[in-house]
């Protein structure tokens, strides 16, 4: 398997991204009907790049009072690869590209997915981003939920344009090929303004009244990070929407990221949020509604192969081990977005905030030169199934390609993680 060389350097960041944006009809949440976005004007086809005109710069610095760094799409670098902007570490002294490095080979565990899903999106471009998948026959024993066994939250994302990034819903009876299921009209909300977009969307189930839920993330550059909800029930009936949390961009703990929910019971339910910092937060409610205060969980990430800063990351229980484990996406610590890897983190159910990572190598890198993911891998997805003597994974991610494509694909395997045998 190709090694991915990586140069690490003993920094916290943040980001800066540059996405492009414009006008969006205004509407709200429960609307079943269409809500008729004007379609964006770029080409789906993989060997066209994103058009000059969608490259508007929307700078969503988030400042955590630490430091930061700059991330700028590659289109706009001369050398993809070359070290990005220099960033400050937590003392205010400069660290980046003559700062002392240590390099560190690191082979991804599983191969990527050679193929892209198809993804249809109700803006007409199918490139989507950030997935949240449910497969009901291994996660609940359940052969379909309405029809279909696997369901996905995501949000499109058309050459990064983020008028686009609002919740939607996906359907699939074999995790490649997804479907807007009947009764559904994406997307789920929408945002009117220049300055504030939706996100990060996570889909939960909840046994007890046979719905899922589905948790996004609204952002208001400057402002506040929110994390809404909204239920949905039997023929794509959506409930009105509830915010559950907000933080202030001005709190030094930094933002609301990428939430991932686990509902352990009907009054237990769980969530950890990354800041775009090196912190990862958890927060816990009765009811899935009403959520305490967040607290810091541990930090291994940091003394991970020299380090790395969290940014996006899932979160599943395996309920035989008495653990919930975590997909988490990141880079290495004064590097930047297009550096990052996918690496696996656990912590045991009675102690949800400690969490661990024994293992040595990433989960994912980047893609070969060519396909759908060889710019960078974004938020994961998965699926934990039991075999005879070990676990496998079932794998979707988001990537870009070069081209500046943004689409999903699936890998499986296994790990090595820790297996307990039964007792006889």
């Amino acid at each position: 398997m190709k090694k991915i060389a990586f140069i690490l350097f003993s920094v916290v960041t943040v980001l800066s991204v540059s996405v492009a944006y414009g006008n969006i009809p205004k509407s709200t949440m429960g609307q079943v009907g269409p809500l008729s976005p004007k379609p964006v004007k770029a080409s789906t086809s993989d060997n066209k790049a994103a058009p000059a005109n969608s490259k508007r710069k929307l700078d969503i610095r988030e400042s955590l009072g630490r430091g930061e760094v700059a991330y700028t799409s590659r289109e706009h670098e001369a050398n993809p690869r070359a070290e990005r902007d220099k960033v400050r570490d937590g003392n205010g002294s400069k660290s980046g590209a003559g700062a002392p490095a240590s390099a560190v080979i690191l082979e991804p565990i599983l191969p990527n997915a050679k193929v892209k899903c198809i993804t249809p999106t109700y803006d007409g471009s199918g490139q989507a981003v950030h997935p949240s998948v449910i497969d009901f026959k291994i996660e609940y024993s359940k052969e379909k939920w309405q029809g279909f066994r696997y369901w996905m939250a995501m949000t499109p994302y058309p050459f990064a344009i983020d008028k686009y990034e609002n919740p939607s819903m996906l359907a699939s009876n074999d995790g490649l090929t997804w479907v807007v299921p009947p009764g559904f009209k994406d997307p789920l909300d929408i945002k009117p303004g220049k300055t504030n977009f939706n996100s990060d969307p996570a889909l939960v189930y909840d046994p007890g009244s046979d719905s899922i839920y589905v948790y996004w993330r609204e952002s208001l550059k400057g402002q506040y990070d929110r994390i809404w909800r909204a239920g949905i029930g039997q023929n794509g009936k959506v409930q009105p929407k509830v915010m559950v949390v907000e933080e202030s961009w001005a709190d030094k703990e930094g933002l609301a990221l990428s939430p991932a929910i686990w509902r352990k019971t009907s009054d237990e339910w769980y969530m950890w949020t990354a800041t775009g910092g090196s912190v990862i937060h958890l927060y816990t409610s009765k009811d899935g509604v009403k959520w305490s205060k967040r607290e810091r969980t541990t930090l291994p990430w940091l003394n991970w192969n020299n380090g790395f800063i969290p940014w996006h990351l899932d979160a599943k229980p395996n309920y035989r081990e008495n653990r919930v484990e975590f997909f988490i996406v990141g880079w290495p610590r004064g590097k930047g977005i297009s550096d990052m890897v996918l690496f696996y983190a656990e912590a045991p159910m009675n102690d949800p905030k400690n969490l661990k990572m024994p293992l040595k190598d990433p989960i994912l890198g980047i893609g070969p030169a060519g396909n759908w993911d060889d710019d960078f891998i974004y938020r994961p997805t998965f699926v934990i199934e039991r075999e005879e003597d070990s676990y496998k994974y079932h794998l979707w991610y988001s990537a870009r390609s070069t081209l500046g494509h943004w689409h999903m694909g699936y890998t499986e395997g296994r790990l090595g993680t820790s297996f307990s045998p039964d007792n006889d």
